[in-house]
């Protein structure tokens, strides 16, 4: 028997109802299984105990087909990666994963705060600041891993904050002056991430009204012109490099773009005008380099993760491991930085940018804040105060 009809067998046995047929609602996944481009992998994965466990209970309906039901399996051996597979194939309906796994977090975390009235506070914090912060941005699609993480360690150090208040012998409603500036003044830089819960319980009145200090970090050193210049070389001739690691890559050190966002785009991001490629991003539009144009042209026949049930019609341009998801920024971070592709080529990126274009006309085309294109423009003492004149000035001659 060969390996498909090996895969389409054992899935078949799997998701048995129970009655010597397949569960009717997971006739989609069954389809995608048994079609995926590696049916190695897919025999690979139904190898795993955890995985058959929840399928069949899942077929014979022991546990609810719902993602509530999902939930109630332990987090670990790929219950993620089950859900967004089911997700992926219309089984279940979409819901933001990382909301989910935030409030799911969120509960048990309120659970280990043990003073009560700090309990309600932190619960209180969360409904009404946090949560409906990262609920927003779920709802404009702009939620990540690295939001979500932040989210925690605020909540995290505002209840590290309060504890360290009672050491002091005072209740937040009785925080001083002093106190602020002992709890920032001290190490580690993670202390600032209290800042908005202060700023927070300041607006609320649940502490008198104090001055909470900015962080005002050191600023990291760009690469310099040569250096970025010779990883622009690499990426673009080296053909060992992995191809969607290089058109990530020329993207951060051509265009200033944050991994957050590469990840982000999908083939419907590209437009052909004529001979040109154009990107779109957010509200702006870029023209590719020729060269650039062509490794994104034969990127989106190479795309990794489209050979499994994972991803067979994905538009992503990087799609990710997971179901239906593109690759993590942290993952994509991490492959760029051993090509030397890191927040400080991106600095550099875009410290050549204000120096060739106008901070607004800049912001405008790669889809940068205008407040901090304009702030990178000052550091460098660039004048574009004179700009509209001066083009003026050249139509006329």
């Amino acid at each position: 028997m060969c390996r498909r009809c090996q895969l389409r067998r054992r899935v078949a046995v799997v998701l048995d109802d129970g009655h010597g047929q397949i569960c009717p609602r997971l006739v989609p996944l069954f389809d995608a299984l048994r079609t995926m481009g590696k049916p190695c992998t897919g025999l690979e994965w139904l190898e795993s105990k955890d995985v058959v466990g929840r399928l069949r209970a899942l077929a014979a309906a022991q546990v609810p087909l719902t993602h509530e039901g999902i939930d109630s399996f332990e987090a670990s051996g790929g219950r993620e990666y089950l859900r967004d597979l089911l997700v992926t194939h219309g089984v279940l309906p979409r819901r933001d994963k990382y909301l989910a796994a935030f409030e799911r977090w969120s509960v048990v975390r309120l659970q280990a705060v043990e003073d009560p009235d700090d309990r309600q506070l932190i619960r209180t914090y969360l409904r009404w600041h946090i949560h409906r912060r990262l609920r927003e941005r779920a709802e404009t699609g702009a939620l990540h891993e690295s939001t979500t993480g932040r989210a925690r360690q605020q909540t995290n150090t505002a209840v590290h904050f309060l504890g360290w208040l009672h050491a002091r012998g005072r209740a937040l409603a009785d925080c001083r002056q002093r106190d602020v500036d002992d709890w920032f003044a001290a190490p580690p830089t993670t202390r600032w991430a209290a800042r908005g819960f202060l700023v927070w319980a300041i607006s609320h009145r649940h502490c008198p009204r104090l001055k909470i200090p900015y962080y005002r970090g050191a600023t990291a050193p760009a690469l310099s012109r040569a250096q970025l210049v010779t990883t622009l070389r690499r990426l673009l001739d080296d053909d060992t490099i992995e191809l969607g690691d290089r058109v990530a890559g020329l993207l951060v050190l051509l265009f200033a773009q944050p991994v957050a966002r590469i990840r982000s785009l999908t083939v419907s991001n590209l437009e052909q005008r004529g001979d040109e490629l154009w990107l779109h991003v957010g509200a702006a539009c870029l023209p590719l380099p020729e060269r650039l144009a062509m490794l994104i042209t034969e990127l989106i026949t190479k795309r990794r993760n489209m050979d499994t049930a994972a991803n067979p019609d994905s538009s992503w341009l990087f799609p990710g491991f997971s179901p239906g998801q593109p690759i993590q920024a942290r993952n994509l971070a991490e492959r760029l930085g051993h090509l030397g592709v890191t927040r400080l080529g991106r600095l550099a990126a875009l410290k050549q940018l204000v120096t060739d274009v106008p901070a607004p006309v800049l912001g405008e085309l790669i889809g940068y804040s205008p407040r901090i294109v304009a702030k990178h423009a000052v550091d460098q003492a660039i004048d574009w105060n004179n700009y509209v004149g001066l083009k003026a000035r050249d139509g006329q001659n």
